[in-house]
């Protein structure tokens, strides 16, 4: 009888309510890249939006200067941004989990061809408001 009673609240429990999505902020990325010996890439990017659409500002620790691009897209929890630059086409692909976490993956496209993998990537967290309200 028991058992049957948890078999009905667990087919009856209400199913987590999806949540809305909002991918704007500051993550903090790497991976490794193979070939040649393996090197590891760090970098960061911050999504922000406006009424034109989502953009991306990137920075990395093997290029120079901060790479900006509204080529972003946001669809059903998985936002995909790509910079262009004189190494060539870089792109990141995150996916929102419904548990809250994110997993991500990279590609790069140069004139030599293109390559993938996993991307270790974190929100980084925005600092705890005082009770003034000032961050």
């Amino acid at each position: 009888m028991l058992q049957l009673a948890l078999a009905l609240l667990v087919a009856t429990a209400p199913s987590p309510t999806p949540r809305a999505v909002d991918p704007t902020g500051k993550y903090d990325w790497s991976f490794s890249m193979q070939g040649g010996g393996s090197q590891t890439i760090t970098g960061s990017m911050e999504i922000t939006k406006a009424d034109s659409g989502y953009s991306v500002s990137m920075s990395s620790n093997t290029q120079p200067g901060v790479y900006t691009s509204k080529n972003v897209t946001f669809e059903k929890d998985t936002l995909t941004a790509y910079v262009n630059g004189e190494f060539g086409t870089f792109g990141i692909q995150i996916a929102y989990k419904a548990d809250g976490s994110i997993e991500g993956r990279w590609s790069l496209q140069t004139q030599q061809g293109s390559t993938n993998g996993p991307l270790a990537i974190e929100r980084v967290k925005k600092p705890d408001a005082k009770p003034d309200g000032k961050p």
